[in-house]
């Protein structure tokens, strides 16, 4: 004899179209001083104390390959003409990953410029990276696990930042307040000899840091 219950489903063939919502840029507030603006900055070359990198963490729980794309929209590559450095292109970082499975990249900035835009001289105040996530529209098989279907979705985890060191920064400053010096009058300056007369006095300030 021969019988079959049919009661329990195998699995499912869906049509998934899923609508990539619009994402904000995520902002890292750069540390400045009152008074003056960063227009452009080079961070240094990595060191074990200031390593100059991105550490991410995304886990993918769809069920299908995840294509993910990091610009980073004020920091750029550079190349050297005649000795001087020219911004190119923004930072973008490409990331491929399976179903199921948590990819921890690491993006290193160092030797790149943190600038607002390519020939911009507008002051920048954070690092700004956007992304883009891409699910691929199409027909897909759901197995059905422990009587269930489950279709989860990327995650970003974690986005940490290193310690940060500059090689060199160009700024603006619109206002500077220095703390009131007490001068008192320079005596006994001679106010000159037959024929002669002293119009100028030089000053040297130096600044320390």
């Amino acid at each position: 004899g021969f019988s079959a219950s049919f009661d329990k489903i195998g699995s499912v063939v869906a049509d998934v179209n899923i609508e990539t919502p619009s994402i904000d840029p995520i902002a890292i507030g750069i540390p400045s001083m009152v008074g003056i603006s960063i227009t452009q900055a080079k961070f240094a070359e990595s060191t074990p104390e200031y390593p100059n990198r991105f550490q991410l963490n995304i886990t993918n729980g769809f069920i299908d390959t995840l294509y993910m794309t990091m610009t980073f929209n004020n920091i750029f590559n550079h190349a050297i003409y005649e000795g001087v450095d020219y911004l190119t292109d923004a930072l973008v970082v490409p990331m491929t990953i399976e179903p199921g499975q948590t990819l921890n990249e690491i993006i290193d900035i160092s030797d790149k410029f943190l600038a607002y835009g390519v020939n911009s001289e507008q002051p920048v105040d954070s690092i700004e990276i956007a992304y883009e996530v891409d699910i691929p529209s199409k027909k897909y098989t759901i197995d059905v696990v422990n009587d269930s279907i489950n279709i989860g979705m990327p995650s970003i985890n974690s986005i940490e930042v290193t310690n940060l060191r500059l090689e060199y920064i160009a700024a603006v400053s619109d206002s500077l307040k220095f703390p009131e010096i007490s001068s008192p009058p320079i005596e006994g300056i001679p106010d000159g000899f037959s024929g002669f007369e002293l119009y100028d006095i030089m000053m040297e300030i130096v600044f320390f840091n």
